[in-house]
């Protein structure tokens, strides 16, 4: 399995999945041998295999909160991967709002569900999950940092900006943000380009990534909003599209020290 970070959604309105302009899936990280489904929201478990991802292979599904587009296909994917319960192989790791709504007998299907709380970290094989706290519409919403062996991933869910919780991405070799508003407006669930580009600047990963767009967002291009970010940060910055597959440990400092050492 190639080290791999899939987009399958970038819409963060009902508008835009609605009318196929943008799918809210979430995103697929391949690391290790492992395959994490992160966010499952409407049509995840479809377009995983759409995007030539086999779901049977996912071994842990994080939700960052409850709210529809970020865990509605949950259920699904543990019925599906589970084979309705015969074989339980994927565990669940989510915001106090996503497991106390799995359903008794579909939790029943998972190795285990684990309940985030910010600041704790929970092991899952050699990897390390951080939930880092959000500032949400959902109050038990977080953002998380994935450490793997080679790397570090933020996602920052969604949230509105708050310097001290950026500060907590510190260290991420990839920072994933859900940017919903553009330059120029203000918002208190979520963040804008203005936003992003402090956090960037606070976090100085080796790529940014925005998605999770509104229509209005979508409409003026996310293009335009990334380059602006890159340019006042001087960070790369990629404004995701549906499908959008990197190599995350390209972005490997670990990877790349080590590689660097070859030539000593």
């Amino acid at each position: 399995m190639p080290s791999q970070l899939l987009f399958l959604g970038t819409g963060g309105d009902a508008n835009l999945t609605a009318k196929g302009i943008r799918k809210s899936g979430g995103l697929i990280l391949n690391v290790n041998e492992v395959q994490i489904h992160i966010d499952p929201g409407p049509g995840g478990l479809q377009e995983s295999a759409v995007r030539g991802q086999d779901p049977q292979n996912t071994s842990l599904i994080i939700a960052s909160h409850e709210h529809t587009n970020h865990s509605h296909d949950a259920n699904a994917i543990i019925a599906y991967t589970s084979k309705n319960g015969t074989d339980k192989k994927c565990t669940v790791i989510g915001s106090e709002s996503v497991t106390k709504n799995i359903p008794e007998n579909i939790a029943g299907w998972c190795k285990s569900v684990n309940t985030m709380i910010p600041g704790k970290k929970i092991l899952f094989e050699e990897f390390e999950i951080l939930p880092i706290k959000a500032i949400h519409n959902d109050p038990s919403a977080t953002g998380i940092q994935i450490f793997t062996p080679e790397l570090i991933i933020g996602y920052t869910g969604d949230t509105k900006f708050d310097k001290s919780m950026s500060e907590e991405f510190e260290g991420a070799d990839i920072l994933i943000m859900n940017t919903k508003h553009l330059m120029g407006e203000k918002s208190a669930t979520n963040l804008t380009t203005n936003d992003a580009i402090k956090m960037v600047g606070l976090v100085k990963p080796k790529l940014a990534i925005m998605t999770h767009f509104s229509t209005k967002f979508h409409e003026a291009n996310p293009l335009y909003e990334a380059r602006e970010v890159q340019r006042k940060t001087e960070v790369q910055t990629i404004a995701a599209v549906d499908g959008l597959s990197i190599d995350p440990n390209s972005y490997s400092a670990k990877l790349r020290t080590k590689t660097l050492n070859l030539f000593k």
